[in-house]
């Protein structure tokens, strides 16, 4: 069927496709030494992420591969909707715990379906779902109960940036009264800022940090009001500490930045420019976004995007490379991009030079993605070979205590013991 058709098409057609299409790997990243529950990388990887936010309140076991189980991979739509269905169910017994007054049962629900609702949205087109927007606007209405039910501090904030604001949350650092050290932490390309509470947001308070966990332009929701990524991270970054120096908590010589994912070029280039980071941490770093897209081989579909091919290929291809569109229509819109053509363009602007870097700095890497992927595994040994500074180091996370993949989310614990006590030494 494939082959007649691409027989039919018309020579100016055929001369643009590639004479074998190359494999695609289904994500940037993927999780091959350890398989949770689907077969597809991506789903995997998505799920081991869901999985991990359990370390922090944000997720429980039974629940995830329950829904698990019941998603058939070769229908994308039901992704969406099982974890649709988990975070009614575990919201209905938050408003029930909540209504009979327990405040802290309440809580935890609430939190765990925050991360279902933010979960069923996951594959969706931002542009042309209308479930994209709504599901994560009724996740935050969730996360933001949960907030309004525990004893500790999380202030909602909103930072000036241009004509816009920027959301976030500010937790305070508990058992002191005297300025202290200051975490900012930053997600990644796909990530949303309530997912980076469950991420690192008690080991920071067990730790006494100040936290700041906020959206840059491109991440969240932001795209929707037309604020996508900027090659200048450093714009908003500065906007972000201009607020933050302002606080009477944050000691502004002992104040960190953590990037996790594409968090790994935004802090990393901040830091390239601001010399108000005293400290930066980045998993992985990403020194040329573009090359992540090469190494993917997003350029043949660049080719095809404009031919009749391309209208077919959701219908004829296998699973990982539907995916693999619905995730780019995910990037366009963060991006700012009209095409696959024109993100593959744009992204050649995100590029940073490691030698501009002047401050201690801590790059991360899971061991598989440090020694397997091209892009990744190369770059954190220029950037540490470029950055000038004594404090200066790599940490790999070791693949027999399940950190190996991307961001390290199979042990979030592992992963704030080194930030954290890294940032102990070169903050105190």
């Amino acid at each position: 069927m494939i082959a007649d058709f691409l027989a039919k098409l018309p020579p100016e057609v055929r001369d643009r496709l590639p004479d074998k299409l190359p494999g695609v790997r289904d994500r940037v990243h993927s999780t091959e030494s350890v398989t949770y529950a689907f077969d597809l990388n991506t789903l995997d990887y998505f799920f081991s992420i869901l999985l991990s936010f359990q370390t922090y309140g944000g997720s429980e076991v039974g629940e995830s591969f329950t829904v698990a189980s019941r998603i058939d991979e070769t229908d994308l739509d039901t992704w969406e909707s099982e974890w649709q269905a988990l975070a009614e169910r575990v919201e209905t017994r938050a408003n029930k715990c909540l209504n009979d007054g327990h405040e802290v049962s309440a809580a935890e629900h609430y939190f765990r379906a925050y991360t279902y609702r933010r979960a069923s949205v996951g594959l969706c087109d931002p542009q042309s779902d209308s479930e994209f927007k709504t599901g994560y606007e009724r996740g935050r209405e969730c996360f933001n109960t949960a907030v309004d039910c525990v004893d500790d501090p999380i202030d909602r904030v909103a930072i000036p940036f241009e004509n816009a604001e920027l959301p976030g949350y500010f937790l305070p650092a508990e058992g002191t009264a005297e300025q202290t050290k200051t975490l900012v932490m930053l997600g990644g390309g796909d990530t949303f800022v309530e997912d980076t509470y469950f991420m690192i947001a008690p080991a920071a308070r067990k730790r006494d940090y100040n936290l700041l966990l906020v959206d840059l332009p491109g991440q969240g929701i932001l795209p929707d009001e037309g604020l996508t990524f900027r090659p200048d991270a450093e714009r908003p970054f500065g906007a972000v500490l201009d607020w933050l120096t302002d606080r009477p908590e944050v000691d502004p010589t002992r104040l960190g930045a953590f990037g996790v994912s594409f968090g790994g070029y935004l802090v990393p280039r901040a830091a390239a420019h601001d010399d108000r980071i005293n400290a930066c941490v980045a998993n992985s770093i990403i020194l040329d976004f573009a090359d992540v897209w090469l190494a993917n081989n997003a350029q043949w579909l660049a080719r095809l995007e404009d031919t009749p091919v391309m209208d077919l290929l959701p219908r004829i291809a296998r699973p990982d490379l539907r995916l693999v569109l619905e995730l780019m229509d995910q990037y366009m819109w963060r991006f700012g991009a009209d095409s696959i053509e024109e993100l593959l363009a744009v992204s050649e602007e995100f590029t940073i030079d490691p030698s501009a870097i002047d401050c201690p700095t801590l790059l991360i890497s899971g061991e598989q993605e440090y020694e397997d992927h091209e892009v990744f595994g190369p770059w954190q040994d220029e950037a540490l070979s470029a950055i000038d500074h004594p404090d200066a180091d790599l940490e790999v996370l070791p693949t027999d205590l399940g950190a190996s993949s991307h961001m390290g989310a199979g042990n979030l614990t592992l992963m704030n013991q080194i930030v954290f006590d890294w940032l102990d030494d070169v903050l105190a």
